[in-house]
């Protein structure tokens, strides 16, 4: 009688090769399907981007940092240098300010660096705002609180703050405790003078620098206003 043939037996590492390679057909299968079915065409993306776009613009315009460079602006000082000795600042600024018309709102605006360098917490800006007007004296202001600015980029060469000229925060002091924060109106304080008067340093032991110090403002609808 002639000799069977053997036959091989399919091993386990085979059964188990096969039922992965069916597992990882069946996965990119379902996969695939569900990208066509959801993955977004060409024109939704196109669509999305257009949106997301527009948000993007809606958000700068509200964005304070940005919706200043639409204003007016008059600029106190620029490039003022100066350090303190002994709790005394070696100089300071003296800005006679002419002021024209009404405001209807603004932002006051300070570009400042110590040693070439942002702020840190032991620097400040000084700055008082002062005002005569119908024989009544008034002034405010302190050493600017970097923390209660608005928002702006930072950077490692300097700092930018920047405030709602109804809502300029600072303490009197720079003992004092940031809790004792000071919120003082220079809107209306402007819309009250005629000769307002800006008087300011930097408050720090290093090289400080104010490399710009402007106010940003709108005038009330159909006036004419400017600050020089």
């Amino acid at each position: 009688m002639p000799e069977q043939p053997t036959q091989i037996q399919p091993s386990k590492t085979n059964k188990l090769y096969d039922y992965i390679t069916l597992f990882v057909t069946f996965v990119l299968v379902v996969g695939g399907f569900v990208l066509l079915k959801y993955w977004p065409s060409n024109s939704e993306t196109t669509q999305v981007q257009k949106i997301q776009q527009k948000i993007d613009d809606i958000q700068k315009k509200l964005d304070p940092y940005t919706q200043k460079e639409d204003l007016k602006r008059s600029t106190i000082v620029s490039g003022f240098k100066n350090t303190t000795k002994d709790n005394k600042q070696t100089d300071s600024f003296n800005k006679v300010l002419n002021i024209q018309g009404q405001f209807s709102a603004g932002y006051f605006y300070v570009r400042a660096s110590v040693n070439d360098k942002a702020l840190t917490m032991y620097d400040d800006v000084y700055i008082k705002l002062t005002s005569n007007s119908q024989g009544q004296y008034v002034e405010s202001g302190g050493h600017l609180l970097e923390n209660k600015s608005l928002e702006t980029p930072k950077f490692d060469k300097y700092s930018e703050l920047l405030f709602d000229l109804r809502d300029v925060r600072f303490k009197n002091s720079y003992k004092d405790s940031e809790v004792n924060s000071v919120s003082a109106d220079w809107l209306k304080i402007l819309n009250g003078g005629k000769t307002d008067i800006v008087i300011g340093f930097s408050s720090t032991a290093g090289q400080g620098n104010i490399e710009e110090m402007n106010i940003f403002y709108q005038c009330i609808n159909g006036s004419d206003c400017s600050i020089e």
